[in-house]
Formats: structure tokens, C-alpha cells, sequence
């Protein structure tokens, strides 16, 4: 949106980041005109199975292509 000279809340991006969502701005020509967000649901036993391979010796790494907030907030 920056290399297209339009001008978006950058508070609400990092907001819905810092909660582990993936921002999406839509815009026309001229302006944003929405920002919406998605989110993975971490699944309940995805602790378990971690803690699992770790126990096996198996060293785990998280890697995304996410924004940094939100990668932060899923680990």
C-alpha cells in the first residue's frame, strides 16, 4: 500500500498481528477500503505432539512467512 501512495491505520495492523492474525488490506486505485484478518486455529494436542518430539530427541523450529508479531504470538 506504501508503493502505491495509500495510507492505512499501520496501529491496526500491528494490533491484529500482536493477536496472531495475518492482516489483509483491500483497496481500490485511491484508497483502502477494508482490512480484514485471518487466523490459523492452533490446534489443542500441538503442544502435546511438540513436547512428544522433544521428548524423541527431535529438535522442532517454527518456520512463516508471517509478520513477526504474528509468528511470535502463534509460537
Amino acid at each position: 500500500m506504501e508503493d502505491l501512495g495509500l495510507k492505512y491505520d499501520n496501529q491496526i495492523i500491528s494490533d491484529l498481528s500482536s493477536q496472531g492474525k495475518t492482516p489483509i488490506l483491500l483497496a481500490n486505485s485511491k484508497e483502502v477500503v477494508g482490512i480484514f484478518a485471518l487466523a490459523d486455529a492452533i490446534k489443542e494436542s500441538s503442544i502435546q505432539a511438540i513436547k512428544d518430539l522433544h521428548d524423541l530427541g527431535i529438535q522442532t523450529v517454527m518456520l512463516s512467512g508471517d509478520h513477526q508479531q504474528t509468528a511470535d504470538y502463534i509460537a
